[in-house]
């Protein structure tokens, strides 16, 4: 299978089955699944296509002292985006409804040296405004609650301070003290 590399598997991971194998690519052909070097886990990988490749950068050959993930995968050129565990399970399904749900793709389709020149020229592409309309609408409602908070607190604090000035009585009760009772108590 072209979408799982065996690499060291110090785990001794059993490979995800060919349908599966099959199922996922037929979804995205770049994604990879590879066996951590870490944990008794799978990486999930796309293929590195429209990034710099980082091999021979002072980042890889710091990188190739180090014998971890990273560094393997930077070997490979894939960039991992998530990780599988398996419990002798595989369902397609989920898998499938999990990338479909995460797919920064999706929204135009898959990525070209075209869409990819269209998306620069127009400011990003579909996906990355619907994040940037996403993070406006998440900053608004903080300004809002922020500024409902401070109203409130401030509101509070120049009626406290009126009263303690004496420009503003309380009128939760009468406003003069109660007359005492025919028994007065004291020495």
């Amino acid at each position: 299978m072209t979408n799982y590399i065996a690499d060291r598997n110090r785990f001794s991971l059993e490979a995800p089955p060919k349908w599966w194998l099959v199922g996922v690519a037929r979804f995205d052909p770049d994604i990879v699944f590879i066996p951590s070097r870490m944990r008794e886990e799978y990486l999930m990988t796309r293929r590195q296509k429209y990034s710099a490749n980082f091999l021979g950068t002072p980042i890889q050959k710091s990188l190739a002292k180090v014998d971890g993930d990273a560094a393997m995968c930077a070997h490979y050129r894939l960039v991992p985006f998530g990780t599988v565990i398996s419990h002798g399970t595989w369902n397609l399904e989920t898998m499938l409804a999990w990338l479909k749900d995460r797919d920064t793709w999706g929204p135009d389709g898959p990525l070209t040296d075209d869409k990819l020149k269209q998306a620069m020229f127009e400011g990003g592409s579909k996906f990355t405004k619907q994040v940037d309309a996403a993070d406006k609408a998440r900053a608004a409602k903080q300004a809002r609650e922020q500024k409902a908070i401070i109203y409130d607190a401030t509101g509070e604090g120049w009626t406290s301070l009126q009263m303690r000035k004496g420009r503003r009585i309380l009128s939760a009760g009468p406003a003069s003290q109660p007359k005492p009772s025919g028994l007065i108590v004291g020495v």
